[in-house]
């Protein structure tokens, strides 16, 4: 026999077959591995270490598993997570105590019982390896509360716990540290079990206070409480920049809840929270918490429930103690300004705002009587902007009522991408399907005795004719405001449409009446299932992976996404068949006008597989509209998408045939197309189309025309072009001024721009001499267009910043365009591409040699302090309040250089960096009124630099620096800030090295020493409370 891994393993069948040697199992019982020979082990009952014998490897289930020897007996483990663990332990001495509950009637069986249930639904979830790592978080959080109330209710031992919720080892834990522990689980724990309020410790934190408050009308989903309530806001740990709070009755009702409140973002003067129960997750609810007004004091807010809009509850948060700065709103905005300070020593909770949503729809069936096979167009449409803002999902449908793909069937499931905060607060959002018939002109009723004998024609050869639309209000179920199930199956009539209408008029018709009825929609309908969700495609896929994985298609928003990552490459032009005007010629009826849209490159070939009528189907070569009946103005309404590859895009056009189909066959082959229009893709100055109307010119084809004669392009392609009373015509195409077509052009690229200007900055290499316009036309290009093309902006800077030798020219405005873009991402409209920001520095930032450059030139500025130039003084505040991320880029940019030279010039390099701090110090000096305000933004955004320096200077050093600007600050001169950036100081990492708290702790005390000398208070808001400096002097000093 070999020697086996040690690992336990429960019994999945019991083994009781008599004979030497064998050991018998039951259900469930675990048994250690000792040896393995082949299909046979042989080993000992985990209870039982005597109990030994062999059993054979079917009857039990493998686990991995570790051996503890660190004590004087060895312990098998599981290999799992140590909360799962934990769970299992404790389920097991819970349920012995369960059963004596039971016998002994006592009051606590339905809660332990309750309890149990809930842990091991938790067990299942975490053992399921889908979740994410906030939500496991959070799981773990939620587990170790109702274990610390559970054993408190049986009276068991106190597990002691760190402030992530790990046991906590004796052998490594300081006795302090287990008695300041001990001391806040004992009265965390008299909290959730009793209501009671909890004081602060003395000698630990002092900013652990309390803030007591007064909500008048509050109302919680089913949850609602008394008026004129008090309340206690209570830090779940003693975190100075905490974020998460327990609300919590002082009264003690027997409705008791304990919520958290987490801030969505972390503007200054806009808190928005959610506001999640911690024992009820069922009635969770969003809420967004607006003040009335802007005023720096203002108690005033409104409770405004995300998915209750209508139902607003106002209510005014009252000081007990009356306090003047002990409101919320005003500690509420220190908590999340000092909250994203890098370096703090105490991990602050990680607020996860997800910008990304995903609507899932899947289809379940469609009912309707139809002789010919359709297409099922189903997109997201916004009625109060009267048009769709997502590309379609295709569905190709039977007349047998089936999917006519196979690969389909039953698997009819699409996930609509990309859709922001703003999509889901949109007044009405409708979930429409489009039904086009795909066969002959005319409907014929199918002989169905000789059907089975007609060969089907293939999709390309059918003609699309409108045949109805099905669409539902789904507004609710978008913003959360209904619970969507994806077992609920919701029925969308279906409007056959009328003998003159088409599909938009049909649409509109149904917008009117809001609910049709049975003789309306006969019921015919389309069958459905709608689900809400949130996150990335990577991330739903993990956490629903019942729905998403397998054959599901994708349609994405017309339009960009909220945030845009670097690796995000997008080059999609969403094309809109508006409508035309076509004169009858020589026809005795209107014509039946079909479109066929082709792209063509330069040479003027058809590139093939760039077209798209949605997702679910394969790319087109070309793309053929639906043909409306005799009809002279035709309005078709119709989106698809357009893909070109970039580097095919500058010179391909879209060329648009206008062909008439007949109803007779013979007769609709021999019919060409008698009319032609184009558009060029890319404009002469190199932008693209503008994302607007088109009114493109019509030229009638005579006999003499070819295909491949490129001598079209030479005409003007649209209205605007035209010269008056001009009538260009080319090798057989003639203008006619009686016909007219309108596109609708929407561009989402990255990589092509709409924007003259920022295309100049872009292509600076081609145009040198007009760099200088190019820079500064940059700085008034719109927001939305400089985020959107982030990477590339950036990464044109820096190649400029490097390439360029005039550095008394270029250097300052390629840093005031620096400056620019980082006060855009720090602007709340554009506060969420901050990550794209961060990880552009992290991951794609190359720029080696720039770090000299940025020192020169922050140097430059911050020694030009004093001066009185307006446009000076203004440059210098937006480089202190971009202080972080400047710092940022010359950390990395001298890292990356001291990888590729093996630490290079790291001598000079701390010369250049001490000689800028030592010039902030210089500038800390000043006394005047024009300085006051730069001195303030210094003061207040240094720190955040700290983390990043520490990584490339001596710690010790930058201390020493840091002290000398302490005592710089004239006495009675911004004090308030000064021991703000104190108290930042003392919570970075630099204050965890020995060495660098001997140099500081003089300096700190000196300044504290003299406040209470002088009996003056200043009052630093931290995490919901007033702290003086008579507390100040017990921050961690030692």
């Amino acid at each position: 026999m070999s020697g086996a891994h040690f690992s336990l393993l429960p019994a999945i069948h019991n083994f009781s077959e008599g004979g030497p040697h064998r050991l018998k199992l039951t259900v469930g019982e675990a048994v250690q591995i000792l040896e393995e020979n082949g299909d046979w082990l042989f080993g000992h009952l985990a209870r039982n270490r005597s109990m030994r014998g062999i059993f054979p490897r079917s009857y039990i289930h493998i686990k991995e598993a570790v051996v503890d020897k660190t004590g004087p007996v060895e312990v098998v483990a599981i290999k799992q997570p140590c909360v799962v663990q934990e769970i299992t332990s404790v389920l097991w001495e819970w349920g012995r105590i369960w059963k004596h509950l039971y016998v002994t009637h006592s009051e606590h069986f339905e809660t332990i019982q309750h309890r149990i249930y809930e842990l091991i639904r938790y067990r299942s979830k975490i053992l399921s390896g889908t979740l994410p790592v906030d939500e496991l978080k959070e799981i773990k959080r939620l587990v170790t509360s109702k274990i610390d109330m559970g054993n408190k209710l049986l009276d068991l031992d106190m597990v002691v716990r760190d402030d992530q919720g790990n046991i906590m080892n004796p052998d490594v834990t300081s006795s302090i540290q287990l008695y300041y522990q001990h001391r806040l689980a004992t009265e965390r724990i008299k909290r959730e079990t009793a209501g009671l309020p909890i004081t602060e410790i003395s000698g630990f934190e002092p900013w652990s206070g309390l803030l007591k408050v007064a909500f008048h009308s509050l109302s919680l989903c089913k949850c609602r409480f008394k008026l004129n309530m008090a309340f206690t806001l209570l830090p779940l740990d003693r975190e100075e920049h905490s974020l998460h709070f327990t609300l919590l009755p002082l009264d003690r009702e027997e409705h008791n809840l304990h919520f958290t409140l987490l801030p969505l973002d972390r503007e200054e003067h806009n808190l928005h929270f959610t506001l999640l129960p911690l024992d009820r997750e069922e009635h969770r609810s969003h809420f967004t918490l607006l003040p009335l007004d802007r005023e720096e004091h203002s108690l005033h807010y409104t409770l405004l429930p995300l998915d209750r809009e209508e139902h607003r509850s106002h209510f005014t948060l009252l000081p007990l103690d009356r306090e003047e700065h002990s409101s919320l709103p005003s500690n509420s905005r220190t908590s999340l300004s000092s909250g994203s300070i890098s370096g703090s020593t105490k991990k602050t909770p990680k607020v996860v705002t997800q910008y990304s949503h995903i609507f899932f729809v899947s289809v379940r069936n469609f009912v309707c009587k139809m002789s010919e096979d359709a297409e099922l167009l189903m997109t997201l449409y916004d009625a109060k902007e009267g048009r769709a803002f997502t590309e379609n999902y295709v569905v190709r449908w039977s007349k047998e009522g089936l999917a006519r793909d196979i690969d389909q069937l039953h698997n009819l499931r699409v996930l609509f991408t990309d859709l922001g905060s703003r999509d889901l607060i949109r007044e009405k959002v409708y979930l429409v399907c489009y039904v086009v018939r795909v066969g002959a002109m005319e409907v014929r009723d199918t002989d169905h005795r000789r059907s089975s004998h007609v060969p089907r024609k293939s999709q390309g050869e059918g003609m699309r004719r409108p045949f109805g639309v099905a669409a539902m209000d789904v507004t609710l179920y978008l913003s959360g405001r209904l619970d969507s199930d994806e077992e609920k199956h919701h029925f969308i009539p279906f409007l056959q449409c009328a003998e003159k209408d088409n599909l938009e008029g049909t649409l509109r018709r149904i917008l009117t009446l809001k609910d049709l009825t049975q003789k309306e929609h006969k019921g015919q309908g389309l069958w459905t299932s709608l689900k809400l969700l949130h996150g990335d495609i990577k991330q739903v896929r993990e956490e629903n992976p019942h729905l998403v994985l397998g054959n599901v298609a994708i349609a994405r928003k017309m339009g960009f996404p909220e945030v845009i990552l670097p690796g995000d490459v997008r080059n999609d032009l969403y094309l809109t068949l508006v409508g035309g005007e076509f004169s009858k010629g020589s026809k005795l009826a209107d014509k039946n006008v079909e479109v066929t849209v082709v792209v063509c490159n330069e040479r003027g070939q058809s590139i093939p597989g760039v077209m798209s009528l949605g997702g679910g189907v394969e790319p087109l070569n070309e793309y053929r509209s639906v043909i409306y009946y005799h009809e002279e103005k035709p309005r078709w309404h119709e989106i698809f998408k357009v893909a070109v590859p970039i580097e095919e895009f500058k010179g391909s056009h879209l060329r648009f045939s206008f062909k008439h189909r007949c109803s007779t066959e013979s007769k609709d082959k021999l019919e060409k197309p008698f009319a032609l229009s184009y558009v060029k893709l890319m404009q002469g100055n190199g932008t693209t189309l503008h994302d607007t109307e088109h009114d493109l010119l019509v030229y009638k084809v005579d006999h003499k025309f070819e295909e491949t004669d490129l001598g079209y392009l030479k005409l003007p392609c649209t209205r605007g072009e035209l010269i008056e009373g001009q009538k260009p015509q080319q090798g057989g195409l003639t203008l006619t001024n009686k016909d007219s077509f309108t596109i609708h052009t929407n561009v989402c690229s990255t990589k092509l721009t709409q924007n003259v200007d920022l295309l100049g900055l872009l292509n600076w290499v081609s145009h040198p001499d007009g760099l200088k316009d190019s820079l500064t036309a940059l700085m008034k290009v719109d927001g939305e267009e400089v985020v959107k093309f982030l990477q590339d902006v950036l990464d044109a800077l820096f190649n400029i910043l490097m390439q360029n030798s005039d550095s008394d020219l270029y250097d300052n405005m390629v840093f005031e365009c620096l400056l620019y873009i980082i006060g855009l991402v720090s602007d709340r409209k554009y506060q969420h591409f901050q990550p794209v920001l961060d990880l552009y520095i992290t991951e794609s930032f190359s720029a080696t040699l720039a770090y000299s450059k940025l020192i020169v030139v922050l140097k430059y500025h911050v020694d030009n302090a004093n001066s009185t130039d307006v446009q000076d003084k203004d440059i210098l505040l937006k480089t202190m309040k971009s202080l972080q991320y400047c710092m940022r880029f010359v950390v990395r940019s001298r890292l990356l250089f001291s990888e590729l030279n093996e630490g290079k010039g790291q001598e000079q390099f701390e010369v250049q960096l001490k000689q800028l701090i030592q010039s902030i110090t210089g500038m800390m000096c000043y006394d005047t009124d024009s300085t006051l305000l730069v001195q303030g933004a210094c003061l207040k955004y240094l720190p955040s630099t700290i983390p990043d320096i520490l990584t490339v200077f001596n710690c010790t050093q930058l201390s020493t620096l840091l002290a000398e600007l302490i005592n710089t600050v004239p006495h009675n001169r911004l004090t308030k800030q000064k021991m703000m950036t104190v108290n930042d100081i003392v919570h970075s990492r630099l204050f965890l090295c020995v060495d660098c708290r001997e140099v500081l702790l003089p300096v700190i005390t000196t300044h504290v020493k003299k406040l209470l000398e002088s009996r003056d208070e200043v009052n630093l808001p931290l995490s919901g409370c007033t702290l003086n400096c008579r507390t100040f002097s017990t921050v961690r000093l030692f």
